[in-house]
């Protein structure tokens, strides 16, 4: 223990001195942080360190270094190293300019092969500098090679952009197509340049091509990977990361990367980003690269049928499977690439919304030892945006939060950016839209009568009004034909009350232009228990981020929802929570949404075991069946239970999905599969179990077989009524499950019976 005047140990001391961190002065400027947090305690080194991060001084990553044993590596050179950005690559500072560079490291310790390996990247580097005034302004080329006090080689890079598309593709979801055709396009420049140089980039993945503030692309990291791991082999050393942009036959033999190769890795990076996720969905790197080797990639248009055939037959064109099938060359494919009139806005509107573009960019923090030139003082000035970069990851979408107010629950994605809409939720009862006209009379809806009952008739069409009581509120229509509820085209219909019962209602928005004010729900409850009898809620078909049911849990309060016999469809998904309901319960239901099923938040208070119960439930076209959101402030480890009874479930991606804080492992995550009685669920074969976002990866991946302990769920190829091309009465006989390979254990096949769901639908039913 250190006694007399607070410093840190000399330890510490001689560590900042060595790397220039701190000055004496920095010291002095720490003291009174460090008496506040020491207290009466002693003055640990952790103290000191905490104190120089609050103020500025260290970045936490430098800070996490320096308590290390043997303390980590903290220059290169000129270089002053700030922050990971990725398992081989440092963002560091030029102690010089105080210019921002990308260090990645080509080589791990100081070896014979070292001397051949330096020789080798110099030459390459000297070339490029004969090469630089004729390179595209998108193409990020390394302009130094560095090596650091353990002999290990670095390329160093200007640093560009401030986002990668692999963080985007976490934090929002799929990209727009405009915006993706307009990536293609630059991409595809950049690529035709190295074509004419000889030269291959060798790591055209989502995590080395950066969006610039002003909205352009940067493709950065070139040649560091090749030059690090020239060949990639398969074995017990391959990583997820090795598989990103390898093409088929490059994991089967000797082979080096040639333009073909590099076209693979382009049309692997445009689908991901269409689709928002890996063209191949496993934890086995394995089986990634022996699934690529086997199949060629399926069309985009089966995950995402907005995209233009143009765009998609393109991609389908560099992701064959065999070489000899793809283009020659980019040049080549430019000449075919389709017309984006508007690519470039799409991609600023997605800068513009991301929290750091709403201020001036902050830079990183510098040492005061630096000479104090005006660059070096705008960095020491600058904020430190730590929080910054990990604030908005999502699995395609960010929630907001509510507790007693009636606060909408969005589903962000970057499909908004085309046509954003505010969070605010209409003080004042909904008003009808001028605009709204009807080729049948429309009804205002009635007020409840005294025991809060607002009765409809069957076949009319009503306008909502907003309803707010304190007790129990049934809206119901009891005719062979249900009530229209006609949303107006930008509004929302807001129902808060301590119980909601609905019945024989059909919810959908009218026909018109969205504007930016448009809410992201169709209807917003606010109860503590929610019922819903044969009602049908369409969200728009266009919009993927529309629910149509949003479900708020009262504060304090445990929350039940039952559906029975009703159908969600159209965009977006099907119903939306804030909290986890107490109870969840669905029978003969149908989930007919493009984004998905449901959508859970786990905050804070918020249990980590939760259950459902569906019966003859039915989920087509949608990415998953379930979305579990589970929020920093949640709980520490999550247990899920669905059970299922005569279900069928047939998501594009997988049967849930799970967000969790960036610090939990798949031992924090379990969900079971359960089955009490009749059929296992049916899945169809391609899809998981279930996937969570691994943000050491920055990848949706595979949930072990540890973390699935009752995998109830039969994946067999399964035939639908649409299929047969039938005449059907109503929509919800096209997905009527017909046979699936298997064993029958009842001549009632599983899923919905549709003679028991909502009649004569009047709203357009998706079923691309």
């Amino acid at each position: 223990m250190r006694s007399g005047k607070r410093q840190p140990s000399e330890q510490l001391l001689s560590l900042l001195r060595a790397d220039g961190l701190a000055a004496r002065c920095d010291l002095d400027r720490c003291l009174p942080l460090v008496r506040t947090l020491a207290s009466e305690l002693p003055d640990f080194d952790s103290v000191w360190l905490d104190a120089m991060v609050r103020l500025r001084q260290l970045t936490p990553w430098q800070a996490s270094q320096l308590q290390q044993t043997p303390p980590g590596v903290l220059s290169v050179g000129r270089f002053l190293l700030c922050e990971q950005l990725g398992e081989h690559s440092l963002l560091a500072i030029d102690r010089r300019s105080g210019s921002r560079f990308v260090l990645a490291k080509i080589s791990n310790a100081d070896t014979p092969a070292n001397s051949g390996l330096r020789t080798s990247t110099q030459e390459l580097l000297d070339r490029l500098q004969t090469l630089q005034p004729r390179r595209p302004a998108g193409c990020i080329l390394p302009a130094e090679l560095a090596e650091d006090s353990h002999g290990r080689l670095w390329l160093a890079s200007p640093h560009a952009g401030n986002w990668s598309f692999d963080d985007l593709v976490i934090r929002g979801g799929r990209l727009p197509w405009q915006a993706v055709t307009e990536i293609g396009r630059e991409l595809l420049h950049c690529l035709a340049w190295f074509e004419q140089s000889g030269l291959t980039h060798g790591n055209l993945t989502a995590s080395s091509v950066r969006l610039c503030p002003n909205g352009q692309i940067a493709l950065t990291a070139a040649f560091a990977r090749r030059l690090r791991r020239p060949e990639i082999s398969i074995g017990q050393q391959l990583t997820l990361r090795d598989c990103d942009g390898i093409a088929p036959e490059l994991s089967e033999s000797t082979r080096h990367p040639d333009r073909r190769s590099e076209l693979y890795a382009l049309g692997c990076l445009l689908w991901q980003l269409l689709a928002g996720r890996p063209v191949v969905i496993s934890a086995d790197p394995v089986r990634r690269l022996i699934s690529q080797r086997e199949h060629d990639i399926s069309d985009i248009r089966t995950l995402v049928p907005e995209c233009p055939e143009s765009l998609a037959r393109c991609i389908q064109m560099m992701t064959r499977r065999l070489p000899e099938l793809r283009p020659d060359s980019a040049a080549d494919l430019l000449r075919l690439w389709p017309p984006t009139p508007h690519g470039v806005s799409a991609l600023r509107r997605i800068v513009k919304a991301l929290p750091e573009s709403q201020t001036a960019l902050v830079q990183l923090p510098a040492s005061a030892a630096l000479p104090q030139t005006l660059p070096a003082r705008l960095i020491r000035r600058a904020a430190w945006p730590a929080a910054a970069l990990a604030a908005l990851t999502g699995l395609a979408i960010t929630v907001s939060r509510s507790e007693t107010p009636l606060i909408p629950l969005t589903s962000m994605t970057w499909h908004d950016l085309l046509d954003p809409a505010s969070p605010t939720v209409p003080d004042k009862t909904s008003a009808a839209d001028p605009a709204v006209t009807a080729t049948v009379a429309l009804h205002d809806m009635p007020q409840p009568d005294a025991d809060g009952i607002i009765r409809l008739l069957p076949g009319h069409t009503y306008r909502p009004r907003d309803l707010r009581v304190p007790g129990r509120l049934t809206i119901e229509c009891m005719g062979p034909v249900g009530a229209e509820v006609k949303i107006p085209a930008n509004g929302q219909w807001i129902v808060a009350a301590a119980t909601v019962e609905l019945r024989g209602l059909q919810l959908h928005r009218d026909s018109g232009q969205p504007i930016p004010e448009t809410p992201r729900q169709l209807v917003a409850v606010q109860c503590q228990s929610l019922l819903l009898r044969n009602c049908h809620i369409q969200s728009p078909a266009a919009s993927d981020d529309c629910s149509g049911l949003a479900w708020f849990r009262p504060a304090g309060q445990p929350g039940i929802i039952e559906l029975q016999n009703c159908v969600f469809a159209g965009g977006g998904y099907g119903i939306s929570c804030n909290h986890p309901p107490r109870r969840l319960q669905l029978e003969n239901v149908l989930l007919a949404c493009r984004g998905g099923g449901l959508l859970l938040e786990f905050g804070l208070a918020d249990s980590a075991d939760w259950q459902a119960t569906l019966k003859n439930v039915t989920q087509r076209f949608g990415f998953s069946l379930l979305d579990a959101i589970v929020h920093p402030d949640g709980p520490q480890k999550l247990e899920l239970r669905i059970a299922s009874q005569d279900c069928v479930y047939q998501p594009r991606m997988a049967v849930a999905r799970i967000r969790p804080p960036g610090n939990w492992k798949p031992a924090d995550m379990q969900i079971r599969f359960q089955t009490d009685s009749g059929h296992p669920a049916i899945v169809n074969p391609a899809a998981e179990s279930a996937v969570y976002i691994d943000r050491s990866l920055n990848q949706t991946v595979a949930l072990p077989a540890a973390s699935l302990p009752d995998n109830m769920l039969l994946f067999v190829d399964s035939t639908f009524a649409d299929a047969e091309q039938q005449n059907f009465r109503t929509p919800w006989e096209a997905s009527m499950l017909l046979d699936f390979d298997g064993p029958k254990l009842s001549q009632q096949l599983p899923g919905i019976t549709a003679e028991h769901l909502p009649a004569k639908p009047e709203a357009d039913y998706f079923t691309n």
